[in-house]
Parts: structure tokens; sequence; C-alpha cells
């Protein structure tokens, strides 16, 4: 009998791997990573010859299985299958492929593709930033090979044959929305897993170990129309993953896990794992997952409840290199040293002890999975999958719905970071910022980002007797009362329904949404109709378009509108429009005002160049180089209603073909001085960047900026039915365009310009180009703790500068580690080192040095305090040089009166927008504060050099010096780029390097 039962599952999931079920339908960056499983799109569907495998527990798509070579060699055109992603972080990333192969050199490769960019080819272990390594590719289908170890599982991807390259591609326009696509090449050749991933952000370690990062409808479809009621029947729920055989319920407790890194052969087996003297990070869970920050070598422990029935049952782990599930007494299951990714089974009667699992990692390829007969153990337990929906039926005229009332809604939202909020049992509001509001409906805000939770609460009068209530959602979603759960339809990431039926119990009513992505979609019913404080009325119709009236005037006076650190942010809207060409009228849509032009008028017109409604708005720059422009934009069409007109008087727009460098002056295409059109073709009904010129061959827009001069943007309509809500000016060099765009306007109303001019006038003996002119003081803050050993130099370095120009007096604050959340014992301690014995050995002050792992609460009051005693004659500057928490901590205690009297100072975009824990705050929360934000060009080019060779004059004999060079080769890099902040600070020059800070050290 179980042989015949063995066999039969085995047919039976056998023929699943033949059935495409698209669980995804975008992927975007999370912590700088893209993960996509190529199974979780409906392959099937875009071409058959692909089919579902399985070899050792990975599931991947194979294109012409039983074919042996004919017709796989078309390039391009083979079984394509794209991939939306959206890119949320600028630099340079990498592309591989988890993949099995035949053959060495035959069954051993496919295509790939990555729409709008160019790849580049790098050598294993060569550093892209050195441009003699760099070898470019292209932008179509690129074959991708392996050619070792046929029958395994690697992550070799490469292109060049005999002669192999890593995939590379750079990114300056995040965020941004594009697709990677897969399409055939070898038969016998599998895909398993496709990853890119910032190399700025996440280590080619750290990146393959992260689990599918699905988004949230992230690359959004065009908004449905409002269905009027009675509502759509409910969709069909996805079903759930068969299981053999009915297994018995359990319930499991949040899970608790204990993780730890450990060099290489701490642990050589699972009775090895413990967490003396270790740095142990514990986090909560409502499922066995493993971490993604901690490396190749570390421990783990899952502490958790599982109420399970009397009787036998069967447990089962899967792992690599080893775990254990135990109880208080005994061992349930002991699976250790496998190496590879296998399972183990065996049963036991509960003992109502709590369960521990204990798991090792050693080496880079991860797995672990627990079931209780057949279950994966989660905190959601084997609740049953909902009843299929009915199939439609012909729809006869509704029933009169049932009479109830509603109190007014009270909405209490708050603004996440991406992960906070995983499920809709996550929302839960300590710590954060909540905005409380009073509303006739179920709705949701329009101006707290794409991650954010919300809780609806109202009173409801009913009937007695039994009531259908229905929601509709897309990441998460759940109505109860106090003591009852009514709908729970959580987690589909798609915009769909759920029913169930209950009777009133006369509590209150709470529901409960929160937000994983840019699509939003919330509605909730009861008997058909929708909740709303009107009752059981028709759903009112949408509001009015404005009425023609005088344009917003932001200012009484003159206006302009004023570079502000690197960036010129236009509110379309703010400009007497009406006044010079009625045909131009304010809109709005999801939260956004914005200016279209002939609302009412299908094409007849618009298309006069030069001469449609043009409207010019001046500005003024202050930073040379290289600029771009684009606006925000809606749409209603991709290739009709989709454009307008932009010029720059006395300036030539520069076109850069999407994907290629916009510095390299051969990629730059002059233009004139004249209106062009700029177009978007996608995606229609949303908000989108997306500013291309030139049909077919998509350029986007720049231009140079050779002094400091002041000028008029213009805009003139083109076609009718397109919006532009923002026109963005940024300097590339100074700032990322995902950084530019957060940015608040930078409008200048006469007599009300903001003080953000420097503190004083050149003093007799300093720089006169300098921002520090010999009064104020100084502060810094770095990381160093984990992601880039850098900072081990860096710190040193500063020490160096500072003691060179005699500033020992003026340096009240330094902290140290200050990535919070996740950090490396050993990093922590290099970096003790680096602060603490070079603060002694050139004259510093120790007690004004402070660890952000051992002593914030003591860092962020100094900081604190040191911004409260700042004024205009004693200016406080601080160099950020890590992630911004605990900077915006200490900013955000201190006086507000006294903030315009902080200057913080920033070179890189990694630091400006890095995220490493829940709830932290980046570049643009500090700018909210109030303070005067100042971003200098990347550092890393003139004080990150090649070689140690360059600092070898540091080896002359003196202690301090031969010390701060054993500093730097202790890094494993020639890197002190942070320390050029310092540099700039006191010397005015932005380009400074290496050999320049020799000659201002004197040596």
């Amino acid at each position: 009998m179980l042989t015949v039962k063995l066999c039969v599952n085995a047919i039976f999931l056998l023929g699943l791997f033949d059935i495409a079920e698209a669980k995804c339908s975008s992927w975007e960056e999370n912590n700088g990573v893209i993960m996509i499983e190529p199974e979780d799109i409906d392959f099937n569907s875009i071409d058959s010859k692909w089919s579902r495998e399985w070899k050792n527990g990975e599931t991947y798509i194979e294109y012409e299985k039983n074919n042996n070579w004919s017709g796989v060699y078309k390039i391009g055109q083979v079984g394509k299958l794209c991939y939306p992603i959206t890119i949320k972080s600028n630099g340079w990333w990498r592309f591989e492929y988890k993949n099995v192969n035949s053959h060495g050199t035959e069954h051993n490769d496919a295509f790939v593709k990555l729409e709008g960019y160019n790849w580049i080819g790098v050598k294993p272990g060569r550093d892209v930033y050195v441009s003699s390594n760099r070898r470019f590719i292209g932008s179509d289908y690129t074959k991708a090979y392996r050619n070792r170890d046929p029958g395994t599982w690697r992550w070799d991807t490469y292109t060049f044959d005999h002669n192999a390259h890593n995939f590379w591609f750079s990114v300056n326009d995040a965020p941004t929305q594009t697709r990677i696509c897969l399409a055939g090449r070898s038969t016998k050749f599998g895909v398993g897993k496709m990853v890119l991933w910032n190399t700025g952000r996440q280590s080619e370690t750290q990146a393959r170990s992260f689990s599918e990062t699905c988004g949230g409808g992230g690359y959004p479809a065009p908004a449905p129309e409002p269905i009027p009621e009675p509502a759509p029947e409910p969709i069909p729920e996805p079903a759930p993953e068969p299981i053999p055989e009915p297994v018995p319920a359990f319930t499991v407790s949040r899970i608790k896990r204990r993780c730890a890194s450990v060099p290489k052969g701490t642990f050589e087996k699972v009775a090895d794992v413990n967490f003396n003297g270790l740095n142990v990070v514990e986090t909560m869970h409502d499922e066995i997952s493993l971490p993604s920050d901690l490396g190749d070598y570390f421990g783990c422990k899952f502490y958790f409840k599982m109420e399970l029935p009397s009787g036998e049952h069967t447990y089962k782990l899967e792992s690599n290199d080893g775990s254990l599930l135990s109880t208080g007494s005994r061992t349930l299951v002991n699976h250790d040293g496998m190496h590879a990714c296998s399972q183990k089974s065996a049963t036991a009667t509960p003992s109502g002890e709590d369960y521990v699992l204990t798991y090792f990692q050693y080496g880079k390829a991860k797995c672990l999975r627990a079931w209780v007969d057949g279950t994966l153990i989660q905190s959601t337990g084997n609740e049953p999958a909902p009843e299929p929906a009915p199939a439609p039926a012909p729809e006869p005229a509704p029933a009169p719905a049932p009479a109830f009332t509603v109190s007014r809604i009270k909405r209490r939202c708050a603004s996440v970071t991406m992960g906070t909020f995983r499920k809709v049992a996550d929302v839960n509001f300590n710590g954060l910022n909540v905005v409380e509001t009073m509303h006739d409906e179920i709705s949701l805000p329009s101006d707290l980002g794409d991650y954010f939770g919300c809780k609806f609460y109202f009173k409801m009068e009913l009937p007695s007797g039994e009531h259908t209530y229905k929601l509709e959602s897309n990441d998460g979603s759940l109505l109860s009362t106090g003591s009852r759960t009514l709908v729970n339809h959580d987690g589909m990431h798609a915009c769909s329904q759920k029913s169930a039926t209950a009777t009133p119990s006369g509590e209150d009513y709470v529901l409960t949404y929160f937000q994983y992505g840019k699509a939003k979609c919330l509605r909730a019913w009861v008997d058909g109709q929708l909740i709303q404080t009107t009752g059981n009325e028709p759903v009112p119709a949408p509001e009015p378009a404005p009425e023609p009236g005088p344009s917003p005037s932001p200012c009484d006076g003159g206006t302009k509108w004023e570079e502000r650190n690197g960036v010129v942010m236009i509110e379309a809207e703010n400009i007497d429009f009406r006044s010079i060409d009625e045909k131009w009228t304010l809109e709005q849509k999801e939260g956004e005002s914005y200016i279209e032009y002939e609302k009412y008028n299908n094409w007849e017109g618009v298309y006069k160049i030069d001469e449609v409604g043009k409207l010019c708005y001046p500005v003024s720059f202050k930073s040379t180089g290289l600029w771009s422009f684009e606006y925000k934009n809606i749409n209603a069409h991709n290739t009709e209603h989709n454009d307008a007109f932009i010029m720059m008087k006395d300036v030539p727009w520069l076109v850069v073909r999407n994907g290629e460098d916009p510095k390299v002056s051969w990629n730059q295409k002059n233009i004139g001085i004249k209106y062009q059109k700029a177009y978007r073709n996608r995606n229609p009904g949303t908000w989108l960047w997306d500013t291309h010129t030139i049909d077919h061959d998509a350029h986007k827009f720049y231009f140079k900026v050779d002094s400091p001069f002041s000028t008029e943007v213009c805009l003139a309509g083109r076609s009718t039915k397109f919006g532009v809500g923002k026109l963005l000016m940024y300097h590339i060099d100074t700032v990322p365009a995902w950084s530019a765009r957060e940015t608040s306007e930078s409008l200048s109303c006469q007599d009300s310009i903001p003080d953000t001019t420097f503190p004083s006038e050149p003093s007799p003996g300093l720089y006169p180009d300098a921002l520090w002119q010999g009064k104020g003081r100084i502060a810094q803050s770095y990381d160093g703790n984990i992601h880039d050993k850098d900072d081990w130099a860096a710190v040193p370095y500063m020490w160096a500068i500072l003691a060179a120009a005699g500033l020992q007096n003026k340096v009240v604050h330094v902290d140290y580690n200050n990535h919070l959340g996740t950090s490396y014992t050993n990093w922590e301690k290099e970096m003790t080192n680096s602060s603490r014995e070079g603060a002694s050995l050139f004259g510093f002050d120790n007690t004004r040095i402070y660890d952000d792992i051992t002593q914030l609460s003591a860092s962020v009051r100094s900081l604190k305090n040191e911004c409260d005693m700042s004024t205009s004659d004693d200016p406080l500057f601080i160099i950020a040089a890590g992630p911004m928490e605990t900077v915006w901590r200490s900013i955000a205690e201190s006086q507000a009166t006294k903030r315009k009297h902080v200057y913080v100072i920033s070179h890189h975009w990694w630091n400006d927008g890095h995220y490493h824990a829940p709830n932290v705050h980046r570049k643009q929360d500090v700018q909210a504060l109030g303070i005067n934000w100042i971003q200098i060009t990347d550092q890393n080019v003139g004080f990150k050099t090649g070689s140690m060779s360059d600092f070898t004059w540091l080896r002359n004999g003196d202690p301090k010096y031969e010390w701060l060079y054993d500093r730097i080769e202790t890094s494993g890099k020639p890197d002190v780029s942070d320390a050029g902040m310092l540099y700039w600070l006191i010397t005015g020059d932005m380009n400074g390097n290496v050999q320049k800070s020799r000659e201002f050290m004197g040596l």
C-alpha cells in the first residue's frame, strides 16, 4: 500500500509541473536586489514549448525539453519571456541566473535582454569602476552561458565565448521600470532563478540568498473604471498548492528567530550552534525563514509553540548543511551534515513542550524548510482554503439590500519602509507617525508613498440574521470586530475579492489594510452595498472638474525657481497659466495636481509647434556640469495623448539614448535650442517620470551649465488628455534621479527666500572658496560595521586632514558603527581602532567619540546638544558618511529654531538612500527637518585609487602615519573617499584627490 501511495503522489506532483501558474505580475527592488523565480509567469500561454521541471528540490523552466537542437538557435525569437521589474536605486548592477545544464559546451546557454539598457561585460574579479575593464555589449539579446559541471546547479552566467565576462549594467535614472527578458537557445538547459543586484548595496553572496521579490503591482496596468452597483461577483481565489491527503489542524504561535554570523569553520555540525560571545540578532517571524544579511557562515535557532492533536505526527526537515528539530526533552528530526539540499522525516507524538529548530549555514547555498504532516510550519497554520466563488450566472435584477447605517469612519494610517508590513497581521502603529482623519467612505490616502498601513474604525447597524461581507484588495485586508474575524483577505498581491457570511454581534468594526507597492485597491461591501456613511445608496459620482477661475498663485509678487542642492523642482500649476492661455486647466489625480491643455478638444489645433499655450518658468542654476530634465506626467494613451513640447531658452538640448552613459561625449547628440517633443509610451492613466524624445529610438534630455546663470524653461501643449504635474532639472553628479524626484518645490517668492547661504564671508588666511571660514564646529557620523570596509581607512585619513588644518578643538562629535539593525562584531572592533586610536595619535578628544552600537543614546544626545548650540556665528557642520538614521534622530530631537544653522554634507547616493532596518530615515527625511543640505560630487573619483602604492608616502617613519597606512591596508582597499568631504569643507575643492590631500598635509 505504501508503494502504491508514493507512486500516485509522485505522478500527481509531476503533473503539476506542466501547469504554469502566474504567481507574480511584477518584481521590484528590495534592499538593492531583484530576485525572480522564472516559473512564476504564465510561460505556457506565451510558448507551449517551455516546461516546468524539478531537480534537487528546485523547480526550473526548460525550452524544447524533448527536441535535441532543432530550431533553437533563432536569436531573440525563441519563447521570449519578459518579466516586468522596478529598479529603485542608481549605480552599477550585476545580472546572473541560477541554471542547470546537461553538457559543458552544448546544452549550456540561453539568451537574456534588459529592455532600454546596454549590457556591459567585465571579467570576473575585475573592477567595473575602471573604464578599461568594461567591454560594451549592447541592448540586444545576448548569449549567457556556463561551461562546467553538467547536471549541477550553478550561478555561472557568462558572455563572450572563450573569454568569460560577467553581465553588468549601469542605472542612473532610478526609480525606473523595465523588463528583463529570457529566451531559449539550448535544449536541456534549465533556468531556476534570475537575480539583479546593485553592487553598491549588496554582495554577490547576499544577493543570491534573497527570496523572490514580487512587486505590489509595481508595473501598473491602467486603472479600472468605477464599477457600478450592484458589485461584481467575487473573483475566484487562486487554488492553494494541492497536498496528498488531508492533514490534521495545528496552530503555531509567532516564531522567534535568533541568528549570529560566525567565521568559517566555527559551526561544523548542528550540535556546535551556540551563541556564547556572539552578536545575536533576534527577530519575530510568521514562518521559518533564513536571514539574507549574515554572509555564508552563521547559525540560527527558531523558537515556537505548536498545538497539535493527540496521536502520531510526521515531522520533516529540508536543509543543506545541518538542521535539528527538537523539544525540551526529545530530538524529533536530526538532519545534519548533508551539504546538499535534501529532506529527512520522523514520526512522534506531541509532548506539549515548546519547539526549537536549529540550523547552521556553511557556504553559499541556503536551504531550510519544515513541515508537520505535509504542511509548512508557519503562524497562519493550515486554515482550509476558502470555497471557490460560484460560477457567474445571468444577472437578475438585484434584490433590495437590507437597510444599514454606518457612523462616520475614522481612518488612521502610517507610512512605513518597504518590508515593514508583509501581512495584515503586521499592521500596528507603535512608534510610527500616524495620520488620523474622518471620512464618509472606505478610501485610501494618496500621500503616503508605496508602503503604508491603515485601520478604519466605524459602527454599523445591521438587521438581525446572516449577512455577506466582502472585501476587495491587493496586498492585504482584514475585516473584524472585537471578538471575531469576518473576512481575512491577506497577501494576494493582485486586486481580488473574498467573501464570508456572519451574523452581527453589535460590536464596532475594524477594517485593516496594508499597502506593499504602487497598485492600490480597497473596497468593502455588506450584502452587495459599499460601506459608506450614506447607508446603501448608490456610489456617489466622481467630483466634477474644478470650475475655471484664476490660476493658483503661490506668491504675491514675482516667482523664480532656484537651484537647491543640485535640484530645480517646479510644480507645473504654480504659474498664472490661465491668463497666458485659457485652454490650460487645472486637474487632479491620486492626490496630485497637474495642468492639461485643451481638455475637451480631441486633437484639433494641438500640433501648432511653439504656438500652443506656451508657459515659461524662470529658473536659475549654480552648479556647473551636466544636468538632466524630466517631467512627471500622466497620459491617456500610449502613442497619441502622450506628449508635450519643452524648450530651455539660450541652452541647447543634449539627448542621450536610453541606457547609454550621458557623461560620455560621443553619446550626447545636440538637437539645438528649440521646442522638442517630450513623450512617453506606456502604462496609460498612471503617473510616470518617463520623458523621451526621438520617435522609435528613445533618448533622454540633458543640458550643460558652464557657469551660474538664469533662464526660462518653457512648456507647450501638443497632445490633449496629457497632464504635466512637475518639471524637474537635476545635476547628475550631485544627486541621483530617485532622490531628485522626491525633492520639494524649489520656488522662491520675492522677499521670502529661505536662509541657505553659507555662514560667513571668507576670512584672511583661509581658503576663499571654502565653506569653512574659521568659525563653527565639526561633527561626523560614519558606518564601517557592515557592507563596506572603506571607513576603516577613511576615519584615520580624516584625522590626518583635520590635524593638518589644526582643527583639534573644532571637532565636537564623532560617531561610528552607525549602520543600525545589522552589524558584524569584528568590523565594529576595527572601527573602534580606527576612531579611538586615531584620535589619540593625532591629538583629538576621545571623550567626544561614540560607538552607535553600544552608546547610541549618548551619541544621539551629544549630536542633538551640538545642534542646539548652533547660531549664525557658530554653525554646526555634520559630515554624513554613513546611513542617515543617527543624524536624523539627533536633529529631530533638537530645537527647530536652531536647525537653520546646521549644515549636513553628503557625497554619495548610497548613504543618502540606504535603509537597513524598519522605520529608518533617509536623506529626504533629514532635509524635511529644516537643516541646510549640501550635496557635493562623489569623492570616490579622487580619493579611491587602484593600488596601495598610491599611499606609500605615508610610510615616512612617523608612527601616526605608519599606523594610518596600516589601517588603509587592513581595510583591503585603497579607498578613503568619505574623508574627501572634510577636504572639501576646509578647502572648497570639490575635485580633491589623494595627491592634493598629501600636499595639504605637507608630506
